[in-house]
């Protein structure tokens, strides 16, 4: 059965990510549908910020709800976009977390995540933009 064209709607669904960190290093973050954000820990150990809700907009009804969290002194929460996780190589595969962690304990892991991206896919054209933001807690 085919509806007439005044009685389809046209959706784009899109991602959002708040993040608030305070000085004490208490942090509370709402994901509506974007990768989970990353915490490196001080000794290098990386945890993956789960728990994130729908993208915006899926739902009239939806409801978000903050994660709480907590960022030790000399800790870096990592957010990208899925143009880092998702970039392909010439075999199709993914750059993964995996392939890009050893990567985030620099004194500029964002240069040195972006190299290790562009080595992976080798000059293969990508489809999506690359977004990738540290915040170092010092102190």
């Amino acid at each position: 059965c085919a509806l007439p064209i005044s009685s389809v709607t046209y959706f784009v669904p899109e991602t959002l990510v708040a993040l608030r960190c305070r000085p004490d290093g208490s942090a509370e973050l709402v994901n509506g549908g974007h990768i989970p954000p990353l915490l490196v820990e001080p000794d290098g150990r990386l945890r993956i910020i789960e728990g994130g809700d729908m993208p915006v907009g899926m739902i009239p009804e939806a409801t978000f709800h903050a994660i709480l969290f907590n960022v030790p002194a000399g800790g870096r929460v990592v957010l990208l976009s899925d143009g880092v996780s998702e970039a392909e190589n010439a075999a199709g595969e993914d750059f993964t977390i995996s392939e890009f962690e050893p990567y985030l304990t620099g004194k500029d892991p964002i240069a040195a995540v972006f190299s290790a991206v562009d080595r992976f896919c080798d000059g293969i054209p990508q489809a999506d933009d690359r977004t990738m933001l540290t915040i170092d807690r010092l102190a």
